[in-house]
């Protein structure tokens, strides 16, 4: 394959034994597949983190000797692959914002899966207890029916992409949410965002994401928005495409 500038692949074997195998790049090309390790079949499967972590130093050196590298993981109907696929991703350090969200979103529906045989509390029939403080709070931005509306919206539909000290920011659904606290701005795009928007109040996207930070973190927001009101811009658009 040398002579011919043929990739080679190399493959995380079904059953491995004994010492790790040597990577072997043969073009600009270097091509990793991860068949899985599993019975009936070996597809179903999914990798640990630490089996994920021997791979970072071998992904590591195929790369170094190869343009691009390629990665595949083989799925099975559990889904098992976007997942690994996404952490491999984030041991290497080239996870985009996008994957970050993906993986959490990923991840929280493998706990779905996991606690969907525990009894339910109070919450699967009330929806989420919003914290005291947030709840009146968000009452100067939203009406009551606004809220119950917000905490209608599924967990599974949230992800964050950004909790920090100059932004907060979410996938919320088919839509996002991004409050920049350095340039005092709330970007959101929805229909009822947009009746709203020259009132600067909330509609259920935006007060939903404040309900499902730390509500230490979302009393300061909420706090300094209510102080600084006038100085603040609403906007009707996206601030970042949405992951395909």
């Amino acid at each position: 394959m040398f002579g011919y500038g043929l990739p080679r692949m190399c493959n995380d074997p079904t059953k491995p034994v004994g010492i790790f195998f040597q990577v072997h790049v043969t073009s600009d090309l270097a091509y990793i597949r991860w068949h899985g390790r599993g019975d009936r079949p070996w597809f179903n499967y999914k990798y640990s983190e630490e089996q994920l972590t021997e791979w970072v130093p071998k992904v590591q050196e195929a790369a170094g000797k190869a343009g691009n590298v390629l990665g595949y993981f083989n799925n099975h109907f559990h889904g098992y692959a976007p997942e690994n696929c996404l952490q491999i991703i984030e041991m290497l350090g080239v996870v985009s914002p996008h994957g970050t969200a993906a993986l959490r979103r990923v991840r929280s529906r493998g706990r779905e899966r996991e606690v969907a045989a525990e009894p339910k509390g109070l919450e699967a029939w009330t929806g989420p207890v919003i914290e005291k403080g947030v709840e009146n709070l968000l009452l100067s931005f939203a009406t009551p029916e606004i809220l119950d509306a917000a905490r209608s919206i599924s967990e599974k539909d949230l992800s964050l992409r950004e909790d920090s000290r100059r932004h907060l920011a979410a996938y919320v659904g088919a839509t996002t949410v991004d409050v920049d606290l350095e340039h005092q701005t709330v970007i959101h795009r929805c229909p009822i965002w947009a009746e709203l928007i020259s009132e600067k109040k909330f509609c259920p996207h935006v007060a939903r994401v404040f309900m499902i930070i730390d509500p230490s973190g979302a009393r300061n927001i909420l706090s300094l928005l209510r102080s600084t009101l006038d100085e603040w811009k609403f906007e009707s658009r996206l601030a970042v495409e949405l992951p395909k």
